[in-house]
């Protein structure tokens, strides 16, 4: 494991650069005010690059901020109810989900990135959500993986987490469902849902 971490590919690293996604994703950066002084992204650890990540191209003294990004750019309630009025309203006429669930805090933002998503390319978010990886959570893996751990108490949690996971996709869903925005926040949701339930 410590080789991958330390083994800078070359090669991918190189063809990653080129990548039409993370040129964009490095102008959209630097157009939106995002810093990176020293550091060098998209970089390839591993034997086969299969590791992707930043790398430091000087020396970065310890205690040194190496990563700066706008708060207008943090994904949190007050900014999403500024570049949304759709989805505040969405939240106001939702309290029950949006304020007095327990993950009240996370359902705002899983509905906005799904909304941002579903805009494709439209998205002013589109950089950013076409390098990122998609999901490797360990509530998302087979029974196999998760034998794995030889913890009895961890799968159980996790699995216990997946099932309260896909109680909040209902809970979502039904609202979006019922409320007059539903559809044009997450178009054809009503069908898509109906095949995830």
């Amino acid at each position: 494991m410590q080789e991958l971490l330390t083994y800078r590919n070359e090669e991918k690293t190189a063809e990653l650069q080129a990548q039409p996604r993370y040129k964009l994703l490095n102008d959209w950066c630097k157009e939106n005010g995002v810093l990176h002084p020293g550091v060098e992204y998209p970089v390839a650890f591993g034997r086969h690059g299969e590791l992707v990540g930043m790398a430091a191209s000087r020396d970065i003294p310890p205690q040194t901020a190496f990563l700066f990004v706008p708060q207008n750019l943090f994904i949190c309630e007050d900014n999403i109810r500024m570049r949304s009025p759709l989805l505040s309203a969405l939240y106001d006429r939702n309290p029950a989900v949006f304020k007095r669930h327990h993950d009240s805090e996370y359902l705002i933002i899983i509905v906005y990135i799904w909304h941002e998503q579903m805009k494709g390319e439209k998205s002013f978010w589109f950089p950013y959500f076409d390098t990122i990886n998609t999901c490797d959570m360990p509530m998302s893996w087979t029974d196999a993986e998760l034998d794995e751990f030889q913890d009895s108490v961890l799968k159980q949690n996790l699995k216990t987490y997946y099932e309260e996971y896909k109680e909040e996709f209902k809970t979502v869903i039904a609202m979006l469902r019922l409320d007059v925005a539903g559809e044009e926040i997450i178009p054809g949701c009503t069908d898509k849902c109906n095949e995830e339930l």
